[in-house]
């Protein structure tokens, strides 16, 4: 039997939680979390009950896997043992800290509770740096870009939510507004850092949203007020985004061109892009939904998702043997 503080403890612990990360990916939550609580026994032996950021991120697992189950109170306390030992570990600014954060506004989100949701959306700014107090944003001191791009959007969504609950403050929508115009300038900085495919793919599906939240937005903005200010923001932004698709599109046709690759290869890598972004959105949709049969459907919906992403890295290695040029300028450049 092993020792609880030798190092293959820890090798456990890491193995109990990888089988609970692929659990949670097919939905079967229950198994998830009989691996997590194995993987945080150990690591709290370990560790001798002390705040440490592995016992932290298991904390952030369990929650998700509550929240997988749409048991909102349990989800809400892991998430807070994560909070409380990710500060104590890491101070206030810290990317763990934004994502504890981050996911109790969306518990709180979840309950209908919009107002205290937008103020823990907020808070996950704060902890990334990409906003102080008084509302100003740096966006070159903002860390885990990705994350924070997630928060803007649900920020920009909640405001939303607030206006139609409370139709008379339009401030609920002017703030709306700028923080999508604020989402839209970190698109733009991050489309610039970003190299490889999958990232590209990230961006794109998420900025498709943004760009399409922020016209709705200011269109109804335009509605409301009639100044025209705001519906010439919203052809802006719909001229950009068509810009950016433009641009990627030329990008993709260009490393056809230079590679040779078969049209056939190009059709299936597009189809099962296009069936990766249908079922994680599938995924996403109906995590909140209650019931045997959404359960069931979120069940199919992970299992297709994991099928074409086999099919997906299969055929990308196919084409680092095969088609190298292409391979080169499509997914590293």
């Amino acid at each position: 039997m092993l020792k609880a503080e030798s190092k293959d403890s820890l090798g456990f612990a890491w193995t109990y939680s990888n089988l609970a990360s692929v659990k949670f990916k097919l939905g079967r939550y229950d198994e998830a979390l009989s691996d997590h609580r194995l993987a945080l026994s150990i690591l709290k032996r370990y560790y001798r009950e002390k705040n440490h950021y592995r016992i932290a991120g298991e904390y952030l697992e369990v929650a998700d896997c509550y929240m997988g189950k749409a048991d909102l109170d349990k989800a809400m306390l892991y998430y807070h043992k994560s909070l409380n030992m990710s500060r104590a570990v890491f101070g206030e600014k810290h990317a763990g800290v934004a994502r504890a954060y981050y996911h109790i506004g969306r518990v709180l989100e979840a309950s209908n509770d919009e107002k205290m949701a937008l103020n823990y959306y907020q808070r996950s700014l704060r902890s990334l740096s990409g906003e102080s107090e008084t509302g100003q944003t740096n966006l070159d001191s903002v860390s885990a870009e990705p994350l924070f791009l997630e928060v803007l959007a649900s920020k920009g969504a909640v405001l939303n939510k607030l206006y139609r609950q409370h139709s008379g403050m339009i401030d609920y929508l002017e703030r709306s507004l700028s923080t999508y115009q604020l989402a839209i300038r970190m698109v733009d900085k991050m489309r610039i850092g970003f190299k490889n495919d999958g990232s590209k793919l990230f961006l794109v599906e998420k900025s498709a949203g943004i760009y399409e939240n922020a016209i709705r937005t200011a269109l109804k903005l335009f509605d409301v007020s009639k100044n025209q200010v705001y519906r010439k923001l919203a052809f802006s932004f719909a001229q950009k985004n068509k810009a950016n698709l433009l641009l990627e599109k030329l990008h993709e046709s260009e490393a056809r061109h230079f590679s040779g690759i078969p049209d056939s290869l190009h059709t299936e890598e597009s189809s099962l892009k296009a069936n990766l972004t249908y079922y994680d959105t599938e995924i996403k949709n109906a995590r909140f939904r209650v019931g045997d049969r959404d359960a069931a459907y979120l069940q199919k919906m992970k299992e297709l998702y994991f099928s074409s992403k086999s099919e997906f890295d299969a055929l990308r290695e196919r084409f680092e043997s095969n088609y190298p040029k292409y391979y080169q300028l499509k997914y590293k450049t």
